[in-house]
């Protein structure tokens, strides 16, 4: 938003930029994610859900962010809400079929496997109804990179510290408490994370126009 006055082809040249680094930061994802299997026992399944799950939803949140950019709300939250619709609906369709054709109630396996569908599905219908990936060309214009820098450095740093701060809770727990006690407090958690929905909403809205009336952040 700051800078889409100065550069015509802002918003293709981020697309870019993204998928470029998407693309490079993948191996190493992939890579630490089967450290993890190594040192956690995780099974392929479990492997293949977190890869999937990680790709997947960096390239939606991404999506998101454009909207968010734009202040095209209703296209925004109809995406944010479809999230967890499209997961619930999975979920209990994949537990219902596998229940009523093999009667078994351990059914973790099943789960795992639609988190992965749900996830597909997810992106798929993302990719259907937005727009923003239309055109991926771009002005090779220096300066735009180093406009972008500018912003995006101290904000990416800034969220790598908060994302370690708001993890290492889990990693605590486990550690101290066990991995049974990690699930009841991570369940308890995301139920406390319904109330901050509406402070979270007005966040998204802030930002935004934050950015576009270019107040003192």
């Amino acid at each position: 938003n700051k800078f889409k006055e100065k550069y015509s082809d802002i918003e293709a040249f981020i697309n870019k930029l993204y998928f470029n680094y998407l693309l490079f930061i993948s191996l190493p994802i992939i890579g630490l994610v089967l450290v993890l299997k190594y040192f956690y026992n995780l099974t392929i399944v479990e492997t293949s859900v977190i890869i999937v799950n990680v790709l997947i939803f960096s390239i939606y949140r991404y999506i998101l962010a454009i909207y968010q950019a734009k202040a095209e709300w209703k296209i925004y939250n109809i995406l944010n809400i479809m999230n967890n619709v499209i997961k619930l609906i999975i979920l209990v369709v994949f537990l219902t079929v596998t229940y009523c054709f093999t009667n078994d109630t351990n059914q973790y396996d099943t789960v795992l496997f639609a988190y992965i569908v749900s996830a597909l599905l997810l992106l798929l219908i993302s990719f259907v109804v937005s727009k923003p990936f239309k055109k991926l060309r771009f002005d090779k214009n220096i300066s735009i990179l180093s406009d972008f820098k500018k912003i995006i450095l101290p904000i990416g740093i800034s969220n790598i510290f908060i994302i370690i701060s708001m993890r290492a809770d889990v990693f605590f727990i486990e550690n101290y408490l066990g991995s049974e006690q990690l699930g009841i407090y991570v369940a308890a958690n995301s139920l406390a994370l319904v109330f901050p929905l509406i402070t979270s909403s007005l966040m998204n809205v802030f930002i935004q126009k934050t950015s576009n009336e270019k107040s003192d952040f």
